[in-house]
């Protein structure tokens, strides 16, 4: 289910930020390679059916990557791409008992490079978090990393969708900030296993409560960032990190106490030089005094 360059915009060297869709059938090793084959064509013949996939598919936004025992779906362009994909797809699993899937998704950035049959692949972070965040996951979880949650929850009508699961323990030692997104039709309402085991080692490890340090002096007061100015950065980052952007510059924001540390900051969220470089030129173009 790779599809040709022409297909996907092309292979390119540059830095780009995707909302990927990464999902595999639990329990697919201890199958019989029978009831592997017919149970992946029918995952990918599901997807294929779902409305999300065939709209990003013919706006050529859509990289879809087998993995074996499922799919990376990486969607560009539209953030609740992914996720409008997700609930779909568990809502069609309803009928579909014997296919038991999980899903995870993440947006990040990711470069797109050809594979070694010149079609399209992808690699990098973006993609690499998508699959930990479904690591963390059960049988039906659609779990969504925190960057994806604080976009969802901006727009209202997800917020009650999502419950905070906090913080697991993924590979390489790397913690990853999870969230269960399920509603009436879609998703699994329970906590995964992984979460609860590792909350259940933290209470029994716990000892004693700790006596309590006096009370800390009162940070000192940072001086408010106009509204404008934060709304100005948001799109001249936008320009090169894409819509996360505006979250960057929110939590950025509450800890600056100036424009120019803001602009610092912020720089340090983009990953090409080039494009840092660019974003920093312009910083001191419109704010001469930083």
């Amino acid at each position: 289910m790779t599809f040709p360059p022409e297909q996907t915009g092309g292979a390119t060297g540059t830095l780009e930020m995707a909302h990927v869709l990464f999902m595999d059938i639990v329990g697919y090793s201890k199958l019989h390679m029978e009831v592997q084959r017919k149970l992946v064509k029918l995952l990918q013949e599901m997807v294929r059916n779902t409305a999300e996939f065939a709209h990003a598919h013919a706006k050529k936004k859509l990289v879809c990557l087998p993995t074996g025992d499922g799919l990376a779906l990486v969607f560009f362009g539209d953030p609740e791409a992914p996720v409008r994909c997700a609930v779909d797809l568990g809502s069609a699993l309803r009928h579909h008992p014997e296919l038991k899937l999980r899903m995870g998704i993440h947006a990040g950035p990711i470069y797109r490079v050809p594979d070694i049959n010149a079609n399209v692949n992808v690699a990098g972070v973006g993609i690499n978090m998508a699959q930990r965040v479904m690591d963390c996951g059960d049988e039906g979880h659609i779990l969504v990393s925190r960057a994806v949650a604080d976009t969802l929850s901006q727009l209202g009508k997800w917020e009650n969708s999502l419950k905070d699961l906090g913080e697991a323990e993924v590979k390489h030692g790397v913690h990853i900030h999870v969230y269960n997104l399920h509603t009436a039709d879609a998703g699994n309402p329970e906590p995964p296993q992984k979460l609860r085991r590792a909350s259940s080692a933290e209470f029994a490890s716990a000892g004693p409560a700790p006596a309590q340090p006096a009370p800390a002096a009162p940070a000192p007061v940072r001086a408010a960032i106009e509204p404008a100015v934060i709304e100005a950065m948001t799109k001249e980052l936008a320009a090169f990190v894409g819509p996360t952007a505006r979250i960057l510059v929110r939590r950025a924001a509450e800890r600056c106490g100036s424009v120019a540390e803001l602009y610092t900051t912020l720089a340090g969220e983009i990953d090409v030089e080039k494009d840092r470089s660019s974003f920093l030129a312009g910083a001191k173009r419109r704010h001469p005094q930083i």
